[in-house]
């Protein structure tokens, strides 16, 4: 019986979770609000999804490299709760062959490198993840040609104000079966990163579910014994 019910929840998560769901490669952001602390996006091509809060006035730092010409692509949005409800955070390219960086611009800019600003933008449209259960603001959408060399990607708010975001890098995806089996995991982790009292509240009800079938089952069994 046991096999059955894991049987069956591998069955469901395989079904049940859409494209869009499983095209993001998940990077949970701590400590990298300095340049020696940036975190490395390993391949700015695949489609990765970073959750992270930004501190007060503080800038977020992650790093890719560019082997030869990219098409680099990246979204930002914000979660749809109230704490999020004005936070609209800025990114902004620093690397070779971009431009000079603004008198206000709050990050690092190293020698040789130039800088490219994303602010966000008036146009507001949302986003429904169905299998997480999640809704987000989409603040923009960037595409940009860039030449070969080593780029820093920041994250920080004009403002100087704090909040969520999940920052979306590349648009190729690369999941594997690995991955597929530790989404139970990932769902987990993202819920709770994105409204940890809701997921305890469905954690309990589909307790009680499993607990209601698990029951059933065993009462058929009984009565077929």
């Amino acid at each position: 019986m046991l096999r059955f019910i894991v049987s069956l929840c591998l069955v469901l998560i395989i079904l049940l979770v859409p494209g869009r769901a499983v095209a993001h490669r998940p990077i949970f952001a701590v400590e990298n609000s300095c340049p020696s602390e940036a975190i490395a996006i390993n391949d700015p091509l695949i489609s990765w999804a970073i959750y992270a809060e930004l501190t007060p006035g503080a800038v977020d730092y992650y790093t890719f490299t560019a082997e030869e010409q990219l098409d680099f692509y990246a979204q930002m949005t914000i979660p749809t709760l109230k704490p999020e409800t004005g936070f609209a955070p800025a990114f902004a390219l620093v690397g070779p062959g971009l431009g000079e960086a603004p008198p206000d611009f709050p990050g690092a800019v190293f020698q040789g490198h130039g800088v490219e600003v994303f602010l966000p933008t008036q146009i507001q449209r949302t986003f429904f993840e169905p299998f997480t259960q999640t809704r987000y603001w989409i603040r923009q959408e960037q595409r940009i040609t860039l030449g070969p060399g080593d780029y820093y990607l920041l994250v920080y708010n004009p403002e100087a104000e704090g909040g969520r975001y999940t920052l979306a890098v590349g648009e190729e995806e690369a999941w594997t079966w690995r991955d597929l089996l530790a989404f139970p995991q990932l769902w987990l982790r993202v819920r709770w990163w994105y409204n940890p009292f809701q997921t305890v509240a469905i954690l309990v009800g589909l307790g009680i579910i499993i607990g209601l079938v698990i029951r059933l089952l065993l009462r058929l069994r009984t009565q077929r014994g």
